[in-house]
C-alpha cells in the first residue's frame, strides 16, 4: 500500500459515521501507559493515544517516517478539535469505542494492547 492509498483509507475510516449508543470510557483498564510526547486540545489522555496508536498502524515507521513521527496524531486532535462540527465530533469519539470494542473481539484486549498483527486485522475490518 502507497502512502497516497493509506491517507485515503485514513480519510475513509475516520469519516465514516459508526454510532454507539453509550460511549464507555476509551482505554478502560488499561495495562499499558504509552507516552504521547505531546498535549492534546480535543482528545482526553487515552483517546489521543489510541489515535496515535491507529494513525501508527495505518502509516507504520519503515525506512520513511511514520505517522507519530510526523505529527499525525496530533494534527487529527487539532482538526477535529476545530473542523468537525459537534456532531461529527462524537461520532468520532463513537468510533474509537467502536474500535476497541471490535479490538476486544479480535484479541482480547484494547487496541493499544493488541499485537501489531492483530491492530491490522482491526484497521482492515474497518476498511471494510
Amino acid at each position: 500500500m502507497n502512502r497516497r492509498e493509506a491517507i485515503k483509507r485514513v480519510s475513509m475510516m475516520l469519516g465514516v459515521a459508526i454510532s454507539s449508543p453509550i460511549v464507555v470510557s476509551i482505554l478502560e483498564g488499561c495495562n499499558t501507559k504509552k507516552e504521547l510526547g505531546w498535549f492534546p486540545k480535543f482528545f482526553n489522555e487515552d483517546q489521543a493515544i489510541l489515535v496515535a496508536e491507529l494513525s501508527e498502524t495505518i502509516l507504520p515507521k519503515t525506512d520513511t517516517p511514520g505517522a507519530k513521527d510526523i505529527g499525525g496524531d496530533a494534527f487529527i486532535d487539532h482538526m477535529v478539535r476545530r473542523i468537525y462540527t459537534q456532531e461529527e465530533q462524537q461520532t468520532f469519539l463513537d468510533g474509537l469505542v467502536e474500535v476497541n470494542k471490535m479490538s476486544e473481539d479480535i484479541g482480547n484486549e484494547l487496541f493499544i494492547n493488541l499485537e501489531k498483527n492483530q491492530q491490522n486485522q482491526v484497521v482492515e475490518k474497518l476498511d471494510q
